[in-house]
Parts: structure tokens; C-alpha cells; sequence
């Protein structure tokens, strides 16, 4: 990471960028406010999203999460596709192996008390966070926290797989109560916006993976998963079914995410006032 910081942020910036103007786009051609578009088309955002909706009256909880879904969808069915037919990735049975049985080892770790350590730590990262009205404090703070504990440590132990479900089915959970029927019908219209607006920010990611392999030499395989606009976990999984290099496609989606968790809320801040009564039922 140190030998291609440049890169790096400006791969993570240009992706937010391209986000942000279709987002633009989305604004002015549909019903959906500004600040909803924004959230509902930032990469890798569903989670972060989620939690810092809550902080404002103005975004509508129906057009983020249907815009997200609906861009999770079509980077899940793009990107493998593109993988295999535009760059020739080729997927092994072994890798899938491997990864299943490292999730029993996962559920035989459950109650190990080496993570279970963490949750303290965690607790306390989001009671910080809100003492200094930290954007998405509920987020921000257990993901500084913990950060800088694994900096110090060097290395933490891994949330087990069944712990890591169990929290996806809380999120899934509370998005879809979040739904109101009506205003969701209604998001039939942003549709074709969403579509189009995710192809777009996945074409955008196969002309950057073309410099960028150039630049630092890795594959032009490993440079799209790097880059495309997918999450951290589904990326990492793709490049490692198809013998890429991990560790680049996971520093450049992690850097991505961070800068997503931590940066975003700051400018959205600083350009809409958040809802001291949202904000007040969330803490």
C-alpha cells in the first residue's frame, strides 16, 4: 500500500466521483431528493448507509435501499461475468473448497474467547463516537476503535462466519422494516436510473483496471476486482476462486470502504444539516 498510496486514493476517489454523478443524474430525472440519491448510489454503501440515514429527515429509507439493492444486484451478476468472459478468469472448485472448510473452523471458534474479547472493546469505540457526535457514531466508533487496537496488537482474531451471519440477518432485518408500501411502489421509476447508473460505474471500473495494471504491473483481472464497485467479501471471493492476487483486490476495496464509513458522513455533513430528533431516537 505504501508503494502505490497515489493510486490507491485516486482509484477510491474516482469511483466515489463517478457515484456521486450518477446520483446527480438520478436527482434530476426522478423524484428522489439529492441527499437519497447520494446514499443510494455510493459503492459499497448499504451498510454505512443505512445507519447514517437515520441521522436525517430528508432521506428517504425506501429510495437508498431499494438503489443499493438494486446496485449490489447488478455488480453481482456483472462483474463474475466480465471477470470470466472480457479478462478470461477461470474458476476452480478447490478454492470454494477450502473457503468451506475454513467457515466450520469459523463455527467450531464461535465461543472462543479471543474475539469475544472484542465486543467489550466495541462498545466502547460507539460510546466515544457518540460523546463526540461523531457522524454514525454506531459505525465510525467500533471500526476506529477496533483499528487502532489491531494496529497495536498487529493482528486480532477474526469474527467467526455464524457471528458475521447472524449480524447480516439483523441488518436484513432492520432494512426491511424500515419499508413503507406505498413509497416503495413508487421507486419503480428509479429503475432504470439505478440500472443504468450501476452499468456505468462498472464500465467506468474496467477502463480504470486497464491503467491501473499497466501502472503497477498486477493483472488486469485483479486490477477490475480491485476496483469494481462491489463489496469487500464478494471481490476478495471472485479473486480467489480464480487464483488472483488477494491482497491487492482487498487493500483497494478496504480503502474504498473506509473512506466511504469515515469521509462520506463528514461531507454530507457538512452539506446537509442533519435531524436532531432522528438523530435523538437513533442514539
Amino acid at each position: 500500500m505504501s508503494q502505490e498510496t497515489l493510486g490507491i486514493l485516486g482509484a477510491s476517489l474516482f469511483t466515489l466521483g463517478v457515484s456521486v454523478a450518477v446520483a446527480i443524474h438520478m436527482h434530476r430525472h426522478t423524484f428522489a431528493n439529492l441527499l437519497s440519491s447520494i446514499m443510494g448510489c455510493l459503492p459499497g454503501g448499504l451498510t454505512a448507509m443505512t445507519v447514517l440515514m437515520d441521522d436525517y429527515e430528508e432521506a428517504d429509507e425506501n429510495v437508498v435501499v431499494v438503489s443499493q439493492c438494486l446496485r449490489l444486484f447488478v455488480v453481482e451478476v456483472s462483474v463474475p461475468f466480465l471477470a470470466i468472459n472480457l479478462f478470461g478468469g477461470q474458476i476452480t472448485r478447490a478454492a470454494g473448497a477450502s473457503l468451506w472448510v475454513t467457515t466450520l473452523g469459523d463455527f467450531r471458534s464461535l465461543f472462543h474467547p479471543g474475539w469475544l474479547l472484542m465486543v467489550p472493546l466495541v462498545f466502547l469505540g460507539r460510546f466515544l463516537a457518540q460523546k463526540t457526535h461523531m457522524p454514525t457514531g454506531q459505525l465510525l466508533g467500533p471500526i476506529l476503535i477496533t483499528s487502532l487496537f489491531a494496529l497495536w496488537q498487529g493482528s486480532v482474531p477474526r469474527v467467526p462466519a455464524p457471528a458475521m451471519a447472524f449480524a447480516q440477518l439483523h441488518i436484513g432485518l432492520y432494512i426491511g422494516t424500515m419499508m413503507d408500501r406505498e413509497k416503495l411502489l413508487k421507486t419503480r421509476e428509479l429503475i432504470p436510473n439505478v440500472l443504468l447508473g450501476s452499468l456505468l460505474m462498472v464500465a467506468s471500473s474496467v477502463a480504470l483496471s486497464l491503467f491501473m495494471s499497466r501502472l503497477y504491473g498486477f493483472s488486469t483481472l485483479t486490477a477490475f476486482l480491485a476496483l469494481a464497485p462491489g463489496g469487500i467479501a464478494e471481490m476478495c471471493l471472485t479473486g480467489l476462486e480464480m487464483h488472483q492476487d488477494v491482497a491487492v483486490i482487498l487493500t483497494y476495496q478496504l480503502v474504498r470502504v473506509l473512506m466511504l464509513a469515515m469521509g462520506v458522513p463528514f461531507v454530507i455533513r457538512r452539506f446537509f444539516k442533519p435531524d436532531s430528533g432522528k438523530k435523538g431516537a437513533a442514539a
